[in-house]
């Protein structure tokens, strides 16, 4: 399929957005798949709620990193997801010392019944502290 399609792709500067589960855990195969299509454009949705060394792997492949932070708030993040959100500041904090603020591109979801609009506002105080320019609240639909 993507063979298929590749003149359009070249012709439109577009590329391929890996998301859906996470795909850091793919890190290989995305890498692969960017030595296969070096012209393209690689753009990742992930938690970052991965080791650190996945991303690693994709530092100098991924154009754009779209990051559902859930909320910065432990507590909230904890409550919604199950985990702690350690793993996924850290990763962010890394990212942002190693790319350009171009290339981050955070989205702070409001989840009714896990968070308010305190909430939002604390986590985008959060990372705008963090030194993260582009940031998107949007609604979490449960259907």
């Amino acid at each position: 399929m993507i063979e298929k399609d590749a003149v359009y792709f070249e012709m439109s500067n577009g590329g391929v957005t890996f998301g859906g589960g996470e795909p850091l855990l793919y890190a290989d195969f995305i890498r692969a798949f960017h030595q296969q299509y070096p012209e393209w454009n690689i753009d990742v949705q992930t938690s970052l709620n991965v080791l650190a060394y996945e991303i690693e792997k994709l530092i100098d492949v991924v154009d754009v990193w779209h990051i559902d932070v859930k909320d910065m708030n432990s507590r909230i993040y904890e409550f919604y997801t199950g985990c702690s959100n350690e793993n996924v500041i850290h990763n962010l904090k890394m990212l942002c010392t190693q790319i350009p603020q171009s290339k981050i591109k955070v989205r702070v979801p409001r989840i009714q019944g896990y968070n308010c609009e305190k909430d939002i506002a604390y986590s985008i105080q959060v990372l705008r502290k963090m030194g993260i320019e582009n940031i998107e609240e949007f609604d979490y639909l449960v259907c």
